[in-house]
Order: C-alpha cells, then sequence, then structure tokens
C-alpha cells in the first residue's frame, strides 16, 4: 500500500506541476504577450544598431565577420516570426468579447508562443551583446600602379624579361628567390609592381604582399608591411614572436609572392617570418637590388638593363 501511496503522490505531483504550468499560460497570457512586443522591439533596435555598425565598416572598406552576418540573418528571422504571432494575436483578440479572448484554448496557445517567441529574442539579444565590433581592416587589394606605367616605351623594351620571370615564378619549383639587380632609376621597382600584378590577376598566386627593405633595414617595420597586407594583427613587439605569427601566416597561403624592394645586403628571411624552400614551397620571393654580383646557388638574378639575360645565378647570397 506504501508503494501505491508513494506513486499516487507522484503522479499527483507531476499532475499538479503540468495543470501549473497550463494554467500559468492562461493567468498571464496578456503578460507573455506585451512582454513579447517589448523584447520583439528590443531586437528590432539591435539588429538596425548592427546594420548601422555594418555599413559604415563597409564604407571604410572593411571586412565584416562572418558571425556578424549570421546574427543579423537570423535577428530578421526571428523579427519577422515575431511580428506575424503578434499581428495574428491582434486580429484574433479583436473578435473577442470587448477585447478580452474568452475561448481558452486559443488564449493558452497564444500565451505559449508568445513565451517562446520572447526566449528566441531573449537569446538573440544576449548574442549581440559582443558585436562592439563588427569588421576588421580589410588587406590591401594588391600592388597597384597607374596604367601609364604599363603603357610606357621603356616598360615595354622590357617584357621579354618580364616574362621570363614569371615563367620562373610558375613553371620552375626548384627555384625559390628571384632577384632583379641594378642600378637605381632602371626600373626595378616598377617591373615588380607590374608582375605582382599580372600574376594576382591572373591567379597565378593567391596572395601578393611586398615590403621595402631600404639600405637600413627594419625589422619590425618589414614584418608590419607583410602582415598588413595579409591582413594579420602583430600582438606582440618581440621579433622573434612577430616572425612566429608571420610565418604560420604565411604558411596558410597555397601560393604567396612576397616582393622585398629596395635590398641593400643580406637579410635572414626567417628573422622576418618567411618561410621558402623545404619550408614552403608555395612561396616564392621576388626581391630588388642594385647589388649585381653573385655565387652558385639557388635563385634566378635579372638585370633590366640586359634585356635577354635571365641567368641561373643565385642572388640570396647577398641578400
Amino acid at each position: 500500500m506504501e508503494f501505491l501511496s508513494s506513486i499516487t503522490v507522484e503522479v499527483g505531483k507531476c499532475l499538479f506541476t503540468a495543470a501549473g504550468d497550463q494554467l500559468g499560460y492562461l493567468f498571464h497570457y496578456n503578460d507573455n504577450v506585451e512582454n513579447l512586443k517589448k523584447q520583439a522591439k528590443k531586437l528590432e533596435d539591435s539588429r538596425d544598431t548592427v546594420k548601422m555598425k555594418i555599413e559604415s565598416a563597409k564604407s571604410n572598406g572593411e571586412n565584416i565577420f562572418p558571425d556578424v552576418q549570421s546574427w543579423i540573418a537570423e535577428a530578421e528571422s526571428i523579427s519577422a516570426k515575431a511580428k506575424k504571432f503578434i499581428e495574428d494575436e491582434v486580429k484574433a483578440n479583436k473578435r473577442c468579447l470587448k477585447g478580452w479572448c474568452i475561448n481558452l484554448k486559443q488564449c493558452y496557445r497564444f500565451s505559449k508562443e508568445a513565451k517562446k517567441h520572447t526566449l528566441e529574442i531573449s537569446d538573440q539579444l544576449q548574442a549581440v551583446e559582443k558585436f562592439q565590433i563588427v569588421s576588421c581592416p580589410a588587406p590591401p587589394s594588391g600592388i597597384i600602379l597607374p596604367s601609364k606605367l604599363f603603357s610606357s616605351g621603356t616598360f615595354e623594351s622590357r617584357n621579354s624579361i618580364k616574362k621570363q620571370i614569371v615563367k620562373v615564378l610558375i613553371d620552375d619549383h626548384n627555384v625559390s628567390i628571384i632577384g632583379i639587380c641594378g642600378m637605381g632609376g632602371v626600373g626595378k621597382t616598377t617591373l615588380v609592381k607590374e608582375i605582382s600584378k599580372q600574376v594576382k590577376e591572373e591567379k597565378m598566386y593567391d596572395v601578393v604582399v611586398m615590403a621595402v627593405v631600404s639600405q637600413t633595414p627594419n625589422i619590425v617595420k618589414i614584418q608590419e608591411e607583410i602582415a598588413n597586407m595579409l591582413g594579420l594583427k602583430l600582438s606582440t613587439d618581440i621579433e622573434s614572436g612577430r616572425a612566429r605569427s608571420l610565418w604560420e601566416r604565411i604558411k596558410k597561403e597555397k601560393r604567396i609572392l612576397v616582393v622585398l624592394d629596395d635590398v641593400w645586403e643580406r637579410i635572414k628571411l626567417d628573422e622576418i617570418g618567411i618561410p621558402f624552400g623545404s619550408d614552403h614551397r608555395g612561396c616564392k620571393i621576388l626581391i630588388t637590388s642594385w647589388r649585381t654580383k653573385s655565387k652558385q646557388t639557388r635563385g634566378v638574378l635579372v638585370n633590366p638593363r640586359k634585356r635577354n639575360q635571365l641567368s641561373k645565378q643565385a642572388f640570396i647570397e647577398h641578400v
């Protein structure tokens, strides 16, 4: 008997709880609907605020975070459903006696649905709190030159050199570094910029980045220039830590061309954070320098003044 009594008590509790929940929807019908209307308005305001942030970011050429775009899409869907529910509830209520619904089944259904919509909206409002920032700066689209430079007679006279360099960049997998050398003013920088533009536009490389080295190299500045073009934020001032971050970021690109302009002396690429050779077969390095002497090793040395010169000479030993 005690066993049956226990079962009876537990069943009674469950039935009482269930009945209480059902009655709660009836008793709090108006409260649930009004609360939904307030929360729906909050969601619309939050959605509009995020949209304004997105428009502002887009006008500055920034990239919108994917989770922000997903939130907007979900917020639009939830708002639309809530709006339709509220419209349906208003229409149904007008058919009731002086605005008071005496259809208990209908009252229960509307109250329960209002509660459900409110919970969905609450989740969205909690999620939007993390969207203080909705975007990040877009990496530069590439290295751009005025079209006048491309059509100049001097540049056209070096087309054969350009074609040979591009061929090595694409076909010669044993060459990691290509050096273009010559005195100042012969057009080395112009040449590498047009090559960079061509390989990017023709999708020979996925990414092209460029940094100026100069006579007195500043490793931090070089790292920053490359990182900015990759959309990478270097969070430390320690050169080795920055090099490691840059190395890992470059490794993620299947085909990347790194242009180092105005190199005067040998530089250690690993100190900057540039993988090449066996460390990253998809990373090629194009260098300009005034140096013309070289030792036999990997690479290609090109002198822009000598239109047809393309010797298998190394440049890396002098960088």
